[in-house]
């Protein structure tokens, strides 16, 4: 079977997380009782190797996405991390894996970061070996709350060669709502007390990639004010549409949420409202041939917007 076939998305819930440094020395904390009856179980160490993939000038890791094959552990070894949204304490991401073999990209997997990538190959960009044990907190029930994980990491750059190392504390929260945040912010507090370093939630590859993974996006919307020139309000309208449409690309890729639909439906029915209102200052050849583009691309999402909504109404 063709790793195109074999790739289906099963998405999981929302991600709430943190990370933390850790030195080597370090002894973890015992981690039961962090919310009234939780207890602390360790589930058998894995070794895990991912292989992380992104465009050459890091489009992804940019926009705060991670691409990346890992084997080492159940369950399907593509994964997609696309962001939604951090403080500094914590990452909220959007997790969405997928079953195929090793190798290039599968297309399914590529064409969800599309929008992202565009024409440019998605190669490895590094490779990570983990040595992972994890800590998973229960309720009194026995349901799973949350899992903490001790990751010793070892990082090799595209062409296998050793090039560091880290260690890293992430704690995942599965509890969702108020007890997710209390859950979260007692397991940080333990751990900082045992001598773990907080810093910015960053993904693993990010951090290993430096700051060219951690610039700025291709497309940022440009601030302005009671001064700002004719330019620059170009630019911020522009801007702001396809910031906004590729924002809710993947989620229009997966179709699950009818917000996303309407959402990228707005920013390109924006986008040819704000070209049009611009023409004077703009090329009319290729801005014609994108408002036509525009024109397609909002009636199809248009569409299925129009389904939901009839479906809605009829439930």
């Amino acid at each position: 079977m063709s790793a195109a076939r074999e790739a289906a998305p099963q998405a999981a819930p929302e991600e709430l997380e943190a990370k933390l440094i850790a030195p080597d020395e370090l002894r973890l904390p015992d981690l039961s009782g962090l919310i009234k009856g939780a207890t602390a179980v360790r589930p058998p160490s894995r070794h895990l190797e991912a292989i992380y993939f992104d465009t050459a000038d890091l489009r992804l890791a940019r926009n705060g996405i991670t691409l990346r094959y890992r084997s080492g552990e159940d369950g399907p070894p593509w994964t997609v991390k696309l962001p939604e949204g951090s403080s500094h304490a914590a990452l909220r991401r959007r997790e969405v894996s997928f079953d195929g073999a090793s190798g290039p990209v599968p297309p399914q997997v590529a064409d969800l970061v599309r929008a992202y990538a565009r024409s440019r190959p998605l190669v490895p960009v590094a490779r990570l070996q983990t040595d992972r044990t994890p800590i998973e907190i229960r309720g009194p029930d026995g349901r799973p709350l949350a899992e903490i994980t001790d990751d010793r990491v070892t990082v090799y750059d595209e062409h296998g060669q050793r090039t560091g190392g880290f260690r890293e504390i992430e704690v995942e929260v599965r509890a969702e709502g108020r007890a997710g945040g209390r859950l979260l912010r007692a397991a940080v507090g333990r751990l900082r007390a045992a001598g773990c370093r907080a810093e910015p939630p960053v993904p693993k590859m990010i951090r290993v990639l430096g700051p060219r993974a951690s610039g700025p996006p291709d497309v940022v919307v440009p601030r302005i004010g009671a001064d700002a020139t004719v330019d620059t309000l170009l630019r911020y309208a522009t801007a702001r549409s396809v910031a906004q449409i590729l924002r809710h690309d993947p989620g229009v890729r997966l179709g699950e949420d009818p917000e996303e639909v309407h959402q990228f439906r707005v920013a390109t029915r924006r986008l040819r409202s704000d070209l049009r209102t611009f023409a004077s200052l703009l090329d009319q050849g290729p801005v014609s041939d994108l408002r036509g583009r525009l024109r397609l691309l909002g009636a199809k999402a248009g569409a299925a917007r129009d389904a939901d909504v009839l479906l809605m109404t009829s439930v």
